[in-house]
């Protein structure tokens, strides 16, 4: 197992990632697990030589894939150095006939935040705000990472603040009513999924 995508792809026998991406699938359904997406974990499936075999098993399982629009709009893309956007469309067309959700947009934790520079407390209500007025309807994937204070600081000593600070943000009261005042509309991958089968359902 490579520790980054770059790795991965220089290293990974396509063949043999797709077999393990199969038996991943099959065992957590196997184990009953309410499997509701898969994820491209740091954009790794979505290099062209995982992407196809990524796709098929979410039409198989009919679940999501997480798929943007345009590979600008997946946030991790600076993991796929050299993958075009006309390379990433064709699978996006590919995503599409099988009917598989796609997102606007990933919006994702900065992890290029410094611990000199506090996090704003409406820095999150203002990135959710602008995509709520924006003229782009659709679904757009939170990529959060808040974590407990306590032993992720020792696991990630270098981004730990940004993972604390947002498990801090989002469990405040502040933060809470927020959410709940219903200036953007919040929903699970359970109900991506659910709106896929019924689209599946109605052809």
């Amino acid at each position: 197992m490579w520790r980054d995508v770059a790795s991965t792809r220089r290293n990974a026998d396509p063949r043999a990632a797709a077999e393990e991406m199969c038996a991943q699938v099959e065992r957590a359904v196997a184990s009953g697990f309410d499997v509701t997406h898969l994820d491209a974990h740091m954009g790794a499936a979505l290099a062209p030589e995982f992407c196809g075999e990524y796709l098929r098993l979410a039409d198989q399982y009919e679940i999501p894939a997480l798929m943007t629009r345009t590979l600008s709009a997946y946030g991790p893309n600076n993991h796929l150095a050299g993958v075009s956007e006309e390379q990433f469309a064709e699978f996006v067309q590919e995503a599409r006939r099988m009917q598989i959700p796609i997102v606007e947009r990933v919006l994702e934790t900065d992890f290029g935040r410094p611990v000199s520079r506090p996090l704003s407390k409406g820095h999150y209500e203002g990135m959710f705000s602008a995509v709520a007025s924006g003229e782009e309807s659709g679904w757009y994937f939170a990529a959060l990472h808040p974590n407990t204070p306590g032993e992720v600081e020792t696991i990630e000593p270098e981004h730990s603040h940004v993972r604390t600070d947002e498990y801090r943000l989002f469990g405040s009261n502040e933060y809470i009513r927020w959410l709940k005042s219903g200036v953007v509309r919040t929903s699970s991958m359970r109900d991506l999924r659910d709106a896929m089968r019924r689209a599946r359902r109605s052809r």
